[in-house]
């Protein structure tokens, strides 16, 4: 499975789309660019990219629960009462999107449908019909699907290229 097609070189419409996603769930969130450091693998050659933006959920209610570094990255414990908190939460690239819980998230991505039609423009509409065809092909495949991105002039990197993708060692999810 390669990385979700709604993300291909429509980073904004993604973005957009997620944002709309957390408001209708009620999750008190924005979304903002954190340059991070890291460090590749010694078998890499991208070895002189020291930063890389990552795109992470900031909580802006207090109340709310701080989501974990694990969560973070796509790694629940259990599946959340509402599963798209699993979407909304995701830093990205970096994190996973957990193939136990696609199918839980695709059917509450159904149960959004109308209203995302109604309250989205264009690229909403197109980020949404993408993310649940990619949430229903994922619920039957083998493995987790890592997030990846593009960055120029480098193209795709792929998140297993780092040493600890986002703070987090995840081989093992």
């Amino acid at each position: 499975m390669s990385a979700p097609v709604w993300m291909s070189g429509k980073e904004r419409h993604f973005r957009l789309w997620r944002g709309l996603v957390a408001e209708m769930i009620g999750a008190p969130l924005d979304y903002a660019y954190v340059r991070r450091t890291v460090s590749f693998k010694p078998s890499c050659d991208l070895a002189e990219i020291e930063t890389l933006p990552f795109l992470e959920a900031r909580v802006t209610d207090p109340a709310w629960k701080q989501p974990s570094p694990a969560e973070r990255a796509g790694i629940w414990e259990s599946l959340p009462e509402e599963p798209l908190e699993i979407l909304a939460l995701l830093t990205v690239p970096g994190g996973i999107f957990p193939v136990r819980y696609a199918g839980a998230i695709a059917d509450r991505l159904d149960e959004l449908d109308a209203v995302i039609h109604h309250a989205g423009l264009g690229a909403h509409t197109h980020a949404h019909e993408a993310a649940r065809g990619f949430f229903r092909d994922l619920a039957t495949a083998e493995a987790d699907q890592r997030i990846v991105a593009s960055y120029e002039p480098y193209g795709a990197i792929a998140v297993d290229l780092l040493a600890h993708p986002i703070g987090l060692a995840i081989d093992g999810a």
